[in-house]
């Protein structure tokens, strides 16, 4: 996620564009929004608001025109924050003072929408005759248990089960020493995102990224992963409760957060996140 630089003005950001998009992410247009904050969270789906008023003024002509896409904006459409990525729309909140009206916003990024879809009743390596493993196993002697990524036997991957109900969402990046690995589950009824975020980040150790520009899943491991924060410039700072506790870091007045991929294991490089309340910037 990266903020577009001010080239008129070194070292200053610009406000990025907003598009409102249908489901499918097809731009509809581009949003003209006021008082946009953006709370960017790495261990939570981050949080997108802002107003979007009924009339605006149309610099061409010089008049006040009413926005074309104004009863478009309402739940589940998506926003697109160019760089950052999608957030689903909730249902805005009309707000008039008898004069002036508009709408106040709120968004989630799109992985969101996995905490409204659910896993039931799955047995991943419980040994029981309804469990995944046996279930798929060519016969008694011969039971494979279900590892964390296997594409070459999508019945036996965990990663492909859980996504299984997740459509539109597809597996990225999954570190190699994970790939194999082998836990036990046992799911009542659990969204997909908080099995994902609680209980297979807690289990194999790892960290899990959501893409929502590519709506890929990624998982690195949490021993491969290098946590600091800084200033972008100067200074660096250990991290210490674990990262995956941390909720905000305040770092000269901005809540920031900063990762790096470990470039010693001699894996792929994994570009920094920054987790930024944009409050100042984005008006």
């Amino acid at each position: 996620m990266r903020l577009p630089k001010n080239l008129l003005v070194p070292g200053a950001f610009v406000k990025p564009s907003c598009y409102l998009c249908e489901t499918n992410k097809e731009r509809i247009c581009e949003l003209e929004t006021t008082n946009t904050k953006g709370s960017f969270k790495f261990n939570s789906f981050s949080e997108l608001q802002f107003d979007v008023a009924r009339v605006y003024n149309d610099v061409v002509s010089g008049t006040t025109k009413i926005n074309p896409h104004y009863d478009k904006i309402e739940a589940i459409r998506l926003i697109e924050l160019k760089g950052f990525g999608y957030f689903e729309l909730q249902g805005p909140e009309l707000v008039s003072n008898g004069i002036e009206e508009k709408k106040s916003c709120t968004a989630y990024s799109l992985e969101y929408t996995l905490s409204q879809k659910y896993l039931e009743n799955l047995k991943i390596n419980m040994g029981s005759v309804d469990s995944v493993e046996v279930i798929y196993a060519s016969s008694d002697k011969n039971i494979v248990p279900v590892t964390l990524y296997n594409p070459s036997n999508q019945k036996l991957s965990l990663l492909h089960l859980v996504l299984e109900k997740a459509y539109g969402w597809k597996i990225g990046h999954v570190d190699k020493q994970l790939q194999t690995l082998s836990r036990q589950f046992e799911v009542d009824r659990e969204s997909i995102y908080d099995f994902l975020m609680n209980e297979v980040c807690e289990k194999f150790n790892c960290y899990i990224v959501f893409d929502t520009i590519d709506n890929t899943i990624n998982v690195y491991a949490e021993s491969l992963t290098a946590k600091f924060i800084g200033d972008g410039q100067t200074r660096t700072f250990t991290i210490s409760p674990p990262f995956a506790q941390i909720n905000t870091v305040s770092v000269d007045g901005y809540k920031t957060t900063r990762w790096t991929y470990n470039s010693a294991t001699g894996l792929e490089h994994w570009c920094l996140m920054m987790h930024l309340h944009l409050e100042q910037i984005l008006r």
